[in-house]
């Protein structure tokens, strides 16, 4: 674990710390028996070096991903998860090494998915999974006001994860969610140098409220709507 902490500080110059964080903790995870005890969240959160806010939402992308599974109670924690072989299949593709051509092609493939994703949260998303969703829609406003691109692409991704959690198809929701780490692990550092992106940012912090919204009403038409404005 010594050398995770290591190099969590190295590598939140370029991802979230939060996806630092889960990333760690999945490393620990792989190399634990099902079923094994990593810790309790004050441990992890210790070790890593993070807040409480920042450790429950990697446990929170971690536990949607089976990766995790978290008891409380004397005597619980966090705990090695037993993986299917869909989420086996999804790590292995994230562990590959990749180069642009695929992140390109993921990118064609995460777009296409997005209708049904979007379909299936209106359906099924909770009030505490709609709540995380404001958080993002938040955040990406906060982003703009200070003219942080980075922060503000954080948070889009971070919106779609949470509108991914909300799917009850697992098979759809597992391949997203991987894409979506695939694109935002390889695009975060290049995205960081850009600037004067002001409009564009607005007008996509738009679309996102509109497809929130639309989730929010149980209105697929409206969610019809925003992802064909997301994909223009």
């Amino acid at each position: 674990m010594g050398a995770v902490q290591g190099n969590l500080g190295e590598l939140r110059s370029s991802r979230s710390r939060a996806q630092v964080a889960a990333d760690a903790i999945a490393e620990l995870s792989r190399e634990s028996e099902p079923g094994r005890r990593l810790g309790s969240k004050e441990d992890l959160r210790v070790t890593l070096g993070v807040s409480a806010g920042t450790l429950n939402e990697a446990l929170r992308l971690l536990a949607s991903r089976e990766i995790v599974t978290l008891r409380p109670g004397p005597g619980g924690g966090v705990f090695a998860s037993e993986q299917t072989a869909l989420v086996k299949l999804g790590n292995a593709v994230l562990a590959r090494e990749i180069g642009s051509a695929l992140v390109n092609e993921a990118r064609v493939v995460r777009r296409a998915l997005e209708l049904p994703i979007a379909l299936d949260a209106v359906e099924n998303a909770t009030a505490e999974q709609l709540e995380r969703m404001r958080s993002s829609i938040g955040e990406m406003s906060a982003a703009i006001d200070s003219k942080d691109v980075l922060a503000f692409l954080h948070a889009t991704w971070a919106f779609h994860g949470h509108v991914a959690e909300a799917a009850q198809n697992e098979l759809l929701r597992h391949l997203y969610a991987n894409l979506l780490d695939l694109i935002e692990s390889r695009t975060t550092s290049a995205a960081a140098t850009r600037e004067g992106f002001d409009d564009e940012m607005r007008e996509r912090l738009m679309i996102h409220e509109q497809l929130l919204n639309a989730i929010e009403a149980r209105d697929p038409d409206a969610a019809r709507e925003a992802v064909r404005n997301h994909g223009e």
